[in-house]
């Protein structure tokens, strides 16, 4: 939280959503809604670094501490 706090203080972040309500999906879906913007999401890379194939959970993982 330190680091996204001071990240947020220094203008580094545009825009920030939590994932603690639906995950990954719900979050970028509400961001590209409010911004009235699409979003395309590639999951490679985080499947690597998570070592997990289930595309379901890497979307729909409840979570906090997590932010896109």
């Amino acid at each position: 939280f330190g680091a996204m706090h001071r990240a947020l203080q220094a203008g580094c972040v545009a825009s920030c959503h939590d994932l603690s309500e639906g995950g990954l999906a719900v979050a970028a879906a509400e961001m590209a809604f409010a911004g009235s913007l699409g979003v395309e999401l590639n999951l490679t890379t985080l499947t690597d670094v998570c070592q997990i194939d289930d595309f379901g959970v890497l979307l729909f993982s409840e979570s906090c501490t997590r932010f896109l």
